[in-house]
């Protein structure tokens, strides 16, 4: 997710946290240490209210990491690979590697989420009543928020509504009864755009009522209306190319530059003069290359040192490429290019680079193959 930086690694998960979580983070602090606290223990100080207040959301923020955490430990342990975890304004999300590969799988990649938000609340729960018995009032007023939150919630992700867990889970119902894994898809974003239509006019009745809190129901009805009707139109689109090869679309002929070439040289005689991105870095004209440098790695490099730095301290070595055989589809090339950030890919064959597959390209033969679709329907 753009705008996220990475806060550390959990489990073998990378976690990053996104800009837009500080804003959460510092309305939960306001609330709480401002609304909560003062009808609750009014002979606190504001110093007080405002520790605990900031106390409790970093807790709240932890156990919805825990939320997510589940979701990926299961999806591991189904073969789904996760690349990462980010907490942002809206809550968090596993970035899941592709979608379950059966109903069961679906439904506990799905349920485990809740169900450790209610495993949280139980905890907070316990540890308030603990807490009462001691007259601890700190950790009082903070467990009782804490399980409310989690066990909120755990209840308003059982929704069922797409891409929500309890719209996942319906969806692994519909999944395994139609056995129609797009058909389940498209039910269960119908019931999400439905769940966001009634968060939605629930905020703005609320506003209306005088309650300034309903512009954050708006907001996320908002948010999962969008989130509802993309997910159905990403598996769409995925379904659409599954399979569609990409032979035709490797550039076999990439052009070589010499390792010893400035990178002035490289923008001027090279990029500008040959319109292209990417160069093979060789020190002759056939066998083997050394890397690749591209536009990006231009980039890179402060202007006034492109004429004392060579091509070759600023390539890609062969080593670190992102590769792929001529056989991998379009649909898995683009997701590789995402998932690194890349414009293109080292395709190998038969252990040998046989070209390179850009995006461009892959977007060119996506294009062909939705007009072609768009001409016969």
């Amino acid at each position: 997710m753009a705008g996220a930086f990475r806060a550390g690694r959990i489990l073998g998960f990378d976690v990053f946290v996104h800009w837009s979580w500080l804003i959460i983070f510092s309305l939960f602090t306001w609330s709480i240490a401002s609304e909560y606290l003062p009808d609750v223990y009014p002979e606190w100080t504001a110093r007080q209210r405002w520790s605990a207040g900031a106390v409790t959301s970093l807790l709240f923020f932890i156990s919805v990491l825990a939320h997510e955490l589940s979701h990926s430990v299961m999806a591991r342990r189904r073969g789904i690979p996760v690349g990462s975890i980010t907490l942002f304004i809206f809550g968090g999300v596993s970035s899941l590697g592709g979608e379950a590969r059966s109903a069961r799988d679906e439904f506990w990649i799905a349920v485990v989420g809740p169900l450790t938000s209610f495993a949280v609340a139980a905890i907070c729960g316990g540890v308030w009543l603990g807490a009462r018995s001691a007259d601890v009032d700190v950790v009082k007023a903070i467990a009782g928020y804490l399980a409310s939150l989690n066990l909120t919630v755990g209840i308003f992700n059982l929704l069922p509504g797409f891409p929500l867990d309890g719209g996942r889970v319906l969806r692994a119902l519909v999944w395994g009864a139609k056995r129609n894994m797009l058909e389940a898809t498209r039910i269960a974003a119908n019931a999400g755009r439905a769940v966001a239509g009634i968060l939605i006019a629930f905020g703005i009745l609320s506003v209306v009522a005088g309650a300034v809190g309903g512009l954050w129901m708006v907001f996320i009805g908002w948010f999962l209306w969008n989130a509802a009707e993309s997910s159905y139109q990403q598996l769409i689109i995925q379904r659409s190319f599954e399979g569609l090869g990409v032979a035709p679309a490797i550039e076999r002929d990439v052009p070589r530059v010499s390792p010893d070439t400035s990178l002035r040289a490289l923008a001027h005689d090279y990029i500008l003069k040959q319109n292209r991105r990417a160069f093979y870095v060789a020190a002759v004209e056939q066998g083997d290359i050394l890397g690749l440098v591209t536009l990006a790695d231009l980039h890179k490099v402060p202007d006034e040192e492109w004429d004392a730095t060579s091509v070759y301290r600023a390539m890609t070595p062969r080593a670190r490429l992102i590769t792929a055989t001529p056989r991998i589809d379009a649909l898995a090339a683009v997701q590789l290019m995402a998932q690194h950030n890349i414009n293109q890919i080292l395709v190998i064959e038969d252990g040998l680079p046989a070209g390179l597959l850009t995006r461009a390209a892959l977007l060119s033969v996506i294009q062909l193959r939705t007009e072609i679709q768009a001409l016969e329907a």
